[in-house]
């Protein structure tokens, strides 16, 4: 739930999907003890499957510093001098 939620908060990290995806080969049909599990993890597994692109969208971009020269931001250099 945990990464479901930081995807959701678009805070989710590089490697989330794939750990899910990874969760969800785990408890697959044979894997576990509990008849449920595999039924449990079938909508997680489609919502992935179909909706890739807005679990990716959850993933944080990472900080990108193309914007600052030197340190300095250039808006900061406007408004000062």
């Amino acid at each position: 739930m945990k990464i479901l939620r930081a995807l959701e908060r678009g805070e989710g990290q590089p490697g989330d999907i794939e750990t899910l995806e990874q969760l969800c080969r785990f408890l697959g049909p044979g894997k576990t003890f509990c008849a449920h599990a595999p039924g449990a993890v079938e909508p997680l597994q489609s919502a992935i499957k179909y909706f890739r692109e807005e679990f990716e969208a959850g993933i944080k971009q990472p900080f990108s510093n193309t914007h600052l020269i030197n340190g300095i931001q250039p808006n900061l250099l406007k408004e000062r001098w």
